[in-house]
């Protein structure tokens, strides 16, 4: 809810039945918008609804949304073809809010059900020191009418194999392993992006890399 000119502004989330209240608002002319909660990125919000709030009169507007029929839909591949299991596939709209994530099936497969607008998909592994595979590309647009009416958008994704492995061991100057919110990895490559570590219980990691040469981070609250 917000006057013309922001100077007032306020946000509120709906309760469990839908219902909705702005306490103690000075009277005059305001905006209301109605916004997707997170992961919904299916429901369509109304356009904004002007109303005049009067001196101790309770105002009332129920609002709706409408659920697309907009789909963003593919498979993630190795360029050998082999499917990829363990992908993590997000979308978010540039246009106006809205974000969603899946993962890919036994095929490499997802599907994501969006509203109209521009969104950007993509890609990362579910778990980096497991992953045999990496992509490093920008997100891919997609444009879907600002409408109810039903789209498919097809976006396939072919992603890098990774057959080598750095692991190491980071250890605290008494002999113990840090505990995560102490210490933590990063490995990068100018033309790949970073790698998030996890450590393990006894200070030890594992991330699995295609051939070349790569610089260790290490950040340690010490």
């Amino acid at each position: 809810l917000s006057n013309s000119s922001y100077t007032f502004y306020r946000s509120v989330e709906s309760a469990t039945d839908g219902t909705y209240k702005f306490s103690d608002v000075p009277a005059g002319s305001y905006r209301l918008s109605l916004y997707s909660p997170s992961g919904f990125s299916s429901l369509i919000g109304p356009p904004d609804v002007n109303i005049t709030i009067s001196k101790d009169v309770e105002t009332k507007r129920d609002l709706s949304f409408v659920v697309s029929s907009k789909t963003v839909k593919g498979r993630v591949s190795l360029s050998t073809g082999a499917s990829v299991t363990d992908a993590n596939v997000s979308v978010y709209r540039k246009d106006g809010p809205g974000s969603a994530q899946s993962q890919t099936d036994e095929s490499g497969n997802y599907s994501l059900t969006v509203s109209g607008g521009t969104w950007q998909v993509s890609l990362w592994p579910k778990d980096y020191s497991k992953a045999a595979w990496s992509y490093n590309q920008p997100p891919v647009s997609v444009d879907f009418g600002i409408d109810s009416s039903a789209e498919t958008k097809t976006v396939d994704f072919k992603v890098g194999a990774q057959s080598s492995k750095i692991t190491g061991k980071i250890l605290k100057a008494d002999g113990t392993a840090p505990k995560n919110y102490e210490a933590s990895i990063n490995i990068s490559a100018a033309d790949r992006g970073g790698y998030p570590a996890s450590l393990s219980a006894d200070g030890s990691f594992s991330v699995a890399v295609s051939a070349g040469t790569y610089e260790v981070y290490i950040w340690s609250s010490d």
